[in-house]
């Protein structure tokens, strides 16, 4: 046990100050029981803080505040998995649709335990959970690979935004509104991901932008050929 607690604690050293660690990066220092006692001995000894169940910090380099996002991702990491920003909340800070279901919750049996506007969600590669933040609820939810494979840039922000507006309802107003002021990379990246998107919105898109997406297709299929090349004469 003291052997356990000892490494623990080099490992609460080891990180950047503030940084957030969770229970599973500790399961190598011994059994799971064991590193348990290990967490809840060095919080009673001022050490370490919970932030959210399974997730801490150390006490000396807390921060005042942690954001949603920051302590879904080390949930998220903890398990192998990654999350990125849900269309809805893609949607909403677009200016794209004015009444979100950003917190809306399969279960109604405790639909009305917390607060809509304290509450956050995020998609994410692995199984669907929620856990308390604050007083409210982080929801992460299992999506279609292909929205997480968009990234949480900005350009896949942009996509994922598109696509959760849906396709009868999705204007080309809305989308030149939010495409027009794309630069030369962006557009570049948003061709090279349009093999994520649903048919239905790449079919939108192509044809709202059909000479410069066409010529940028073209651009990245010589590319692609060319790159073929270079590797079979290597």
């Amino acid at each position: 046990m003291s052997s356990c607690i000892s490494k623990v604690r080099k490992h609460v050293s080891s990180l950047a100050p503030g940084a957030l660690f969770s229970t599973q990066e500790c399961v190598q220092y011994g059994s799971r029981t064991a590193v348990d006692q290990a967490i809840y001995l060095l919080i009673d000894l001022n050490i370490i803080e919970r932030i959210v169940r399974g997730v801490f910090v150390a006490v000396k380099s807390r921060r005042l505040e942690y954001s949603a996002e920051e302590v879904a991702e080390v949930k998220a990491r903890a398990f192998g998995n990654c999350i990125v920003q849900s269309g809805a909340t893609c949607a909403n800070e677009r200016g794209l649709n004015t009444e979100s279901d950003l917190n809306a919750e399969p279960d109604n049996s405790d639909q009305n335990s917390e607060s809509n506007d304290k509450s956050y969600e995020f998609l994410t590669s692995g199984h669907s959970t929620r856990f308390r933040f604050g007083e409210g609820y982080i929801y992460l939810r299992k999506c279609n690979g292909r929205k997480i494979q968009l990234s949480d840039s900005h350009v896949g922000k942009t996509i994922r935004a598109l696509w959760y507006v849906q396709q009868a309802t999705l204007t080309v107003e809305a989308i030149y509104g939010q495409i027009l002021s794309f630069d030369r990379g962006d557009f570049h990246e948003l061709v090279s991901k349009a093999r994520f998107m649903p048919a239905w919105l790449r079919d939108k898109i192509s044809t709202a932008f059909s000479i410069r997406w066409q010529r940028l297709v073209f651009e990245q299929t010589i590319k692609q050929k060319e790159l073929c090349l270079l590797d079979s004469s290597a």
